[in-house]
């Protein structure tokens, strides 16, 4: 049931006859995430409203409409997402006593509530966000999914409380205060995207992954963690040989893939011709009786196209594919109304191919199989490597050699004796300088991860805030970065590109490699296995070899990228002297327009 939600309680006004206008004004502007039906729920006695905006995927009958109310008439769910084994689960209800009225996974999901509580959860296996009203005890409860899949926002403010799928909603409701939190803009600096919890606005927030979310009429909010990657560090001490290793892995993702080709719809996939979309799609397409279709985005640039390979794949599988070429003008089409997907900053440039890709793909199917997650469980990311290289330049006294190299650099600057074209030294001095003296995994992580230092964020009119120690708090050494990419850069920006590129066209996207039982296992595996063949992701390229020629799988990574430079230095140049001129950022009231210079900005990318 992919879908979007919405919800308001409002503590300190009874309710009135706006309440069905607001909710449904609510819901409006979700419609693009579910358009095939709609409802609302209004509790009798509190000034309490829940909205649903529908795509059909399970059940396409009325039988699955929300809100959906429990026959004792206590619960009221509003739900948002799939869970794949539904079918598991109402089978072990009906053996209770259990009898239902629908095929639809909400109501599953609603009596497994009503019959188990919030232990339900551990029987669920898929991507959800939902809200529950306990009309006996005037609770309301969210639950966002393990990994972050479906997006799930909640704002808090002077005794209003209220929570949707997309912030949008958020403004359609006049108690709603539009204020920036200048944490979050600095956190979008350094990242490139805000970290759960925080928010662009004030008093608004993301629910984290794996936590719920309970708010009562005595107006507390608490919010508690009922899973967490870092609870299976290194559980599998004893994983056989390698074929043993291998055959598992490939019964999970082919156990992972074959749920989520559960659907009353068409399901296609995102091919894109890399490691782990080939690998979803050979699984696939092994368990569909007819050619499943695939659908994959190119660049005219040949240092970004990965189309070609995409196309070799489909050919050697028999995939249904189609494919579309992407150039400057469709990012200067787009680039508009990234800010109406995506709500809040959002800087990830492939969420241009991400939107094309799901637009090309809407017009065939209704459900779309993505692969996103190989790089964060199998090592795959070269930020890994540079913090394994950075650990062994720190051995004394080669880490003192370096630094005193570096600041020799920046005298032969001053003195006029290095090459013009040698940008931002101070920059990178600066940034080498931080990394060599790092005294913990998580203090390293965050120099390589964060676009500033302290001086260029206070140069911006901004404050530098840390959050990896806060929202990390364990130092697993050379695979803390791993378990930060898997529970902040993985929902906050890969299922944020994905989620909102392709709920914008009515699209479903689903995740095989983000199933909670993989990654279990695979966080249970020590880190020298994941780095095999110096992080290639081997374990997933020994499983794809059994499927697919070796020549297919064997080049470099390219990763799913715009040819950014080369348009921000022609045909989008004119919008960036536009976006980045004094008068532009001025207008924002909240970066300082004098550290904007286009030249240096430009010299960085």
């Amino acid at each position: 049931m992919m879908c979007r939600v919405t919800g308001f309680w409002d503590f300190k006004e009874s309710r009135s006859s706006d309440s069905n206008l607001l909710i449904s004004s609510m819901m409006q502007c979700l419609e693009h995430g579910g358009p095939d039906d709609s409802g609302v729920f209004l509790d009798s006695c509190e000034n309490l409203a829940l909205g649903h905006r529908r795509l059909s995927i399970i059940d396409t009958t009325s039988g699955g409409r929300q809100p959906m109310t429990h026959p004792s008439d206590r619960w009221v769910i509003c739900y948002n997402g799939e869970v794949y084994n539904f079918k598991e689960i109402r089978a072990e209800l009906e053996s209770l006593g259990e009898s239902f009225r629908s095929n639809s996974d909400t109501e599953v999901i609603l009596y497994a509530w009503a019959k188990w509580g919030q232990a339900c959860l551990k029987k669920f296996r898929g991507m959800f966000a939902f809200a529950i009203w306990d009309k006996q005890e005037r609770v309301l409860t969210l639950v966002r999914d393990r990994i972050g899949v479906k997006p799930l926002y909640w704002y808090y403010h002077d005794g209003f409380f209220m929570f949707a799928s997309e912030l949008k909603a958020f403004h359609k409701h006049p108690k709603f205060s539009k204020t920036i939190d200048h944490d979050a803009v600095s956190l979008f600096m350094d990242y490139g995207y805000i970290p759960s919890p925080y928010c662009i606005f004030k008093n608004a927030h993301k629910l984290e992954p794996g936590h719920i979310l309970t708010i009562n009429n005595t107006k507390e909010v608490v919010i508690e963690s009922y899973w967490n990657p870092i609870d299976y560090h290194h559980s599998n001490h004893h994983f056989g040989n390698r074929d043993d290793l291998l055959n598992t892995l490939e019964e999970k993702c082919n156990e992972a893939v074959r749920y989520r080709l559960v659907s009353d719809v068409p399901v296609g996939i995102f091919l894109s011709g890399g490691i782990d979309s080939s690998l979803v799609t050979a699984l696939a397409q092994k368990q569909s009786s007819v050619p499943l279709k695939t659908f994959t985005i190119g660049f005219q640039e040949a240092s970004h196209n990965e189309a070609i390979w995409a196309r070799k794949v489909s050919d050697y599988l028999g995939t249904d594919h189609k494919e579309y070429y992407c150039g400057p003008d469709e990012a200067i089409s787009l680039i508009p109304k990234l800010a109406d997907i995506y709500d809040e900053p959002f800087g990830d440039t492939s969420a241009i191919p991400t939107y094309l890709v799901s637009k090309l793909a809407s017009s065939d199917v209704k459900v779309v199989l993505s692969a996103d997650g190989g790089d964060e469980q199998f090592a795959g990311y070269y930020h890994y490597q540079w913090l394994e290289k950075i650990k062994k330049l720190q051995v004394i006294p080669f880490s003192q050699l370096m630094i005193q190299g570096a600041h020799s650099l920046r005298l032969f600057k001053g003195l006029g004796l290095m090459r013009a074209d040698w940008k931002n030294v101070d920059y990178r001095v600066q940034k080498l300088l931080a990394l060599m003296s790092c005294k913990s995994s998580v203090e390293a992580m965050e120099k390589v991860y964060t676009s500033f230092q302290d001086r260029g964020l206070a140069d911006l009119g901004l404050k530098q805030v840390s959050p990896t120690r806060a929202l990390l708090n364990r130092d697993l050494g050379e695979e803390t970065p791993l378990f930060w990419d898997l529970m902040h850069y993985l929902p906050d920006d890969i299922c944020v590109k994905l989620d909102r590129a392709a709920m914008a066209v009515s699209l479903e996207g689903r995740e095989p490699l983000l199933d909670h039982q993989l990654i279990e296992w695979t966080m249970g595996l020590p880190y020298s296995v994941k780095k095999e063949g110096g992080f290639q992701k081997q374990l997933l390229r020994d499983v794809l070899y059994r499927h697919i020629p070796k020549e297919f799988v064997d080049r470099p990574k390219a990763g799913f990228s715009i040819p950014l430079k080369q348009w921000m230095q022609q045909d989008l140049k004119p919008l960036c002297d536009e976006v980045l001129s004094y008068s532009a950022i001025s207008k924002t009231e909240i970066l300082n327009p004098d550290s904007f210079k286009l030249d240096k900005r430009l010299s960085k990318i």
